[in-house]
């Protein structure tokens, strides 16, 4: 069946769907819609599909923004145990497509058996190889972004039935394929997470996703389309490994090296740098006290997430020698308003691109303790379930140090 076809076919469809709608004098329940595509994606144990997938609005970090490749490409998945770190063997055949006219699409090639992930590249002749544990997952990012993470899901769309929104947002057609439309917007989510679900009307399982999220006044999402789905063909082992072509080479995957931030026992590079109402400060200020600094942005969730125990740092030790910096980067957001609005009341200095890069760093949140001394206690990247504990207990063992020394001296 031809394209043009297609697209008559499923308006034949929608006409008849919503015909049918009409009689009863009542929309279909988008609750139920959501539980038959659970069904339906329980039932599916392989699958082959053509996808696109592309990036909506734009992340601005300081005076950069953030680009996103579109992709696309032809995708076959079954499924794993959902104990498996990726949950899926799949192959993925695809290219990363160029906003340049006069430069080619990037083709990619990536595949995991359930044991081992590989990725060839055409231009260097190499098949790279690699556990699917620690950084070798990045081997398969261009791949992921082509998956509909519901097929690896056990329990499918759990958090859009259990949403405070969801709305039947009538009937729309994907790649030819007549499909229900459900709205949802998420519950106890930070980011303002809304979505578009598009699900065929006739086999209940989705083609279509469009994504977004809001963080401090920055929009941003992505939208995902599914085309020539295929259920439960067969597909045998030899589907998700990548055999290297004659005159390939084969590597293990060494994860680039990234620059390591400030080690303890070294002294903290001085700084100045200013709050939101011009006054200004630089470490020094606070020779003889313990200082926490924490790297941060409005739209970046793992702050947002450490920041209660940074307060909580902050309630504990203020009255103890010890000051909490909140170091905004990397920002177009209003931090001090939005530290407001999370009741977080520990010091703000804004503007700090510059001293993130004297601190190497890469990534965000990044925490420094600095000891009364003026060198490093302790540095780490990365939002940590106990950064309280850890931080608390280097603090208190720094100012029993501290004590101790003291008594000597006197």
């Amino acid at each position: 069946m031809n394209w043009r076809s297609k697209i008559i076919t499923a308006f034949i469809l929608i006409f008849i769907h919503y015909g049918s709608i009409t009689a009863q004098s009542d929309e279909p329940d988008p609750k139920e819609i959501l539980k038959n595509s659970a069904l339906a994606i329980l039932n599916v144990k392989s699958a082959s599909y053509y996808a696109e997938e592309y990036s909506l609005g734009t992340l601005k970090r300081g005076e950069m923004f953030a680009i996103l490749t579109p992709v696309c490409g032809k995708v076959k998945i079954a499924k794993l145990n959902k104990e498996d770190p990726v949950g899926l063997k799949l192959a993925v055949r695809g290219e990363l497509v160029s906003s340049n006219p006069d430069r080619p699409n990037t083709p990619f090639t990536a595949a995991y058996d359930g044991k081992l992930i590989r990725k060839l590249d055409d231009t260097k002749k190499v098949v790279t190889v690699s556990e699917p544990k620690d950084k070798g997952l990045y081997l398969l990012v261009s791949a992921m972004s082509l998956i509909l993470n519901q097929f690896k899901s056990p329990n499918p769309f759990s958090s859009e039935i259990a949403a405070n929104v969801v709305r039947y947002d009538g009937a729309a057609v994907v790649s030819g394929v007549a499909c229900d439309v459900v709205y949802v917007e998420y519950s106890n989510n930070a980011l303002s997470k809304r979505a578009w679900w598009f699900f065929s009307i006739d086999d209940h399982l989705p083609r279509k996703v469009k994504e977004f999220y809001t963080s401090e006044g920055q929009e941003r999402g992505h939208v995902l389309t599914l085309s020539n789905l295929e259920i439960n063909p067969p597909l045998d082992a030899s589907t998700f490994i990548i055999h290297a072509p004659e005159g390939y080479e084969v590597q293990t995957y060494q994860a680039p090296k990234q620059p390591e931030l400030l080690p303890a026992g070294e002294s903290a590079p001085n700084w100045k740098l200013s709050d939101p109402q011009g006054n200004e400060y630089s470490l020094s200020d606070y020779q003889g006290k313990i200082v926490i600094m924490d790297f941060w942005a409005t739209w970046c969730g793992p702050c947002e997430a450490v920041m209660p125990d940074i307060q909580k740092l902050h309630e504990k030790f203020c009255s103890r020698g010890a000051v909490v910096l909140g170091i905004s980067v990397w920002e177009s957001g209003n931090p001090a308003e939005f530290m407001s609005k999370k009741g977080f009341t520990y010091h703000l200095l804004v503007n700090g691109d510059k001293v993130a890069e004297e601190y190497r760093v890469r990534g965000i949140p990044t925490l420094y303790v600095i000891g009364a001394d003026g060198k490093i206690l302790y540095s780490e990247v990365g939002a940590r379930a106990d950064t309280y504990r850890i931080i608390a207990d280097i603090i208190e063992k720094h100012l029993k140090k501290r004590i101790l020394i003291n008594r000597i001296d006197n």
